[in-house]
């Protein structure tokens, strides 16, 4: 049997393809040197597959003799598993001194599909550490190798990690941007564990955007994939992201047993970080449902993992070699990129960052009339919470009788009205409040470091604006007012949910007081009007 066969089977059959493989080694050792140890090496690769340890040691035999033949591509492939190994074995510091040897010879080969793999290997080793970082400066910069080279499994392997990082910051707009870039790279680059990946992290965003019909697809895909691959590490977190779904729909049986598959996966691969992750969205998951036992139980879990995992005795430690070994290979990284630089690769970057910035405008943004949109409101209102508690005002505007404006003038004068409306708003204000088109005809204007005495004036002035304005020019007979509802904390910190609840009290108030007006809520003494 060929190579190139044996390496297809790789996946689905490691032991078969290792009996193989070492049958056609003894076959050419003495006819053709180098065809044999690349038999070796993919021998060597299969044990891997259930022995860390024994392939290891295989590929220490190996590399000196893949290093007298010049069989370079292989052995970069073997520091490349071997670090791999040492991360599994929790070995960081041999994990980063196999793939800083690996990074070294790749930039001295120019072989930068390797550089991509030891940077990004580099990056996991130190997600190992807590270091998050570093690891996505390695993984940046691994991106930054890889474009150049528009190899799509260097640039899946750098997206996918790029994704990671993101999703471990719940950062899950951008994520979603970011697997929109790679879906292309991860399809055509047919690694199989990398397209499992994939499928979880978009499922991942599918359930935090509710749309679990396309989460559930995704998962149930990326299950069968990784539980064919004996992918553990992927296949426990598909279990635990299903547990979640099965928990929206209500389902305890489904859930239940999704989870127990996700904590019997992980035990056995000795995953404890995934174990510490799983308890803590168990406990949260108890908590929103109001089991306080439950959400006891998980959380008592969580902190048996935290403590194994972060207590001080158990922490890996970046030796002091291996430190002084990275800040050389930094310097020898920026050397190789100054060189690497052309008029191609900036272009390349440029068209990147492009895209990238316009996909996020879009995510943040309505079509319509080019505000912020809902997601971008809540997420700022989030960010507002955990910053310095200050000063802050909301006003909830809502276009009164709009619905009689679709009905009487059609749906074309109604999205006229609705951008004209967005224009009037952004005049009326000053710059730097945040102006969101809520949903339908309503909009939010959130007004930091703004009293209620000025925010009262800013509704007031807006309330005769809109009701001033030339809207005949739009339609003949068309005329337009809004009804207003402002809550402030006047000072006194209150978190933004709860402010927007306010406002959106003080807006029924003025809609009941016969609209075309302003109502409000002063919360932090209870004041309304």
């Amino acid at each position: 049997m060929q190579l190139e066969q044996l390496l297809e089977s790789l996946d689905l059959s490691p032991f078969d393809t290792r009996e193989a493989a070492l049958a056609l080694a003894a076959q050419c050792a003495a006819a053709d040197k180098p065809r044999a140890l690349k038999a070796r090496h993919l021998a060597a690769k299969a044990l891997g597959r259930r022995d860390t340890v024994a392939s290891t040691q295989e590929y220490q035999r190996l590399l000196p003799a893949l290093r007298r033949y010049q069989l370079w591509d292989e052995y970069l492939a073997a520091l490349d598993e071997c670090g791999g190994h040492a991360m599994v074995q929790g070995n960081v510091n041999e994990a980063i001194h196999q793939w800083s040897a690996c990074l070294e010879e790749a930039m001295v080969l120019q072989n930068g599909f390797f550089a991509v793999q030891a940077l990004l290997g580099i990056g996991k080793a130190f997600w190992v550490l807590n270091d998050f970082k570093s690891a996505h400066h390695y993984h940046c910069l691994a991106l930054e190798f890889a474009l150049p080279l528009q190899d799509k499994a260097s640039l899946a392997g750098a997206y996918l990690c790029l994704i990671a990082d993101m999703l471990a910051a719940d950062r899950y707009t951008e994520a979603g941007i970011a697997l929109r870039l790679a879906h292309l790279s991860v399809l055509d680059c047919k690694n199989r564990h990398w397209q499992a990946e994939y499928l979880l992290f978009r499922g991942r965003v599918y359930l935090e955007q509710r749309q679990l019909a396309l989460a559930e697809a995704d998962l149930t895909v990326a299950l069968l994939q990784s539980t064919a691959l004996s992918f553990s590490w992927v296949a426990s977190q598909v279990e635990f992201q299903l547990f979640k779904l099965y928990c929206l729909r209500q389902d305890g049986q489904e859930a239940a047993q999704h989870l127990a598959n996700a904590e019997a996966q992980a035990k056995a691969i000795q995953a404890t970080s995934l174990l510490e992750r799983f308890a803590f969205g168990t406990y949260q998951q108890h908590k929103a449902q109001g089991d306080s036992r439950e959400a006891l139980k998980y959380y008592r879990i969580y902190l048996e993992y935290y403590e194994q995992n972060h207590g001080r005795a158990c922490l890996p430690r970046l030796a002091q070699s291996t430190a002084r070994r990275l800040q050389r290979l930094e310097n020898r990284i920026e050397l190789t990129q100054r060189k690497q630089e052309n008029a191609l690769l900036c272009q390349t970057l440029n068209q990147q960052s492009a895209q990238l910035d316009s996909l996020s405008r879009a995510a943040l943004s309505d079509p319509l009339t080019g505000l912020a949109n809902r997601r971008h409101l809540e997420q700022q209102l989030d960010r507002l919470d955990q910053q310095a508690r200050l000063p802050m005002s909301l006003l909830i505007v809502d276009i009164d009788y709009f619905k009689q404006v679709n009905d009487a003038y059609g749906h074309a004068i109604g999205d006229l009205v609705l951008q004209r409306m967005a224009s009037v708003l952004q005049f009326a204000c000053r710059n730097n409040e945040l102006i969101a088109r809520y949903g339908g005809e309503e909009f939010y204007i959130l007004l930091p470091q703004v009293l209620f005495a000025d925010a009262r004036q800013i509704a007031e002035r807006l309330c005769a604006m809109v009701e001033n304005h030339d809207w005949d020019s739009i339609a003949r007979g068309l005329h337009a007012t809004v009804s207003i509802g402002l809550a402030s904390n006047n000072g006194h910190w209150l978190p933004c949910r709860t402010l927007a609840l306010e406002a959106d009290a003080a807006l029924y108030e003025a809609k009941a007081a016969g609209r075309n007006c302003v109502r409000w809520r002063i919360t932090s003494s209870g004041l309304m009007s």
